[in-house]
């Protein structure tokens, strides 16, 4: 069961390349009113079940075969393919943030991480680290 998602938005102009590093990392307060929003390849939502039709889907694509990204863990860069709950990574671009719908009462940081990744050019990659 997914507890929580953490961005990373990438540099290296806007490619998904193997040298990627993350370059800002922002973890959302766990809100699953957000979460169900983004739906993995197989249309279900990450809690498992069927996505919610009212609210827009945003579908992440997986990162490609052999691209790891370096994640800062424990004071040290560590290479990831896979996320916390072992499945392979996806990504978004900045500007399918724009798609979510927030909700007035989620924690204020979530209003505030959304609002910073408009900010980015919007073929910026998004990669989605659920926990």
């Amino acid at each position: 069961m997914v507890k929580g998602l953490v961005l990373f938005l990438l540099g290296n102009n806007n490619v998904l390349a193997p040298e990627n590093e993350a370059f800002v990392r922002m973890e959302i307060v766990a809100d699953y009113r957000i979460f169900r929003q983004l739906t993995n390849l197989n249309g279900e939502t990450p809690e498992g079940g069927e996505p919610i039709t009212e609210l827009p889907r945003i579908t992440a694509t997986y990162i490609p075969d052999g691209i790891k990204f370096g994640l800062f863990e424990n004071d040290a860069i560590v290479p990831r393919d896979l996320d916390g709950n072992g499945n392979r990574l996806t990504f978004i671009r900045a500007h399918d943030l724009l798609r979510l719908q927030v909700p007035n009462d989620t924690h204020e940081r979530n209003k505030d991480l959304i609002a910073m990744c408009t900010e980015f050019d919007g073929g910026t990659p998004v990669v989605l680290y659920w926990t």
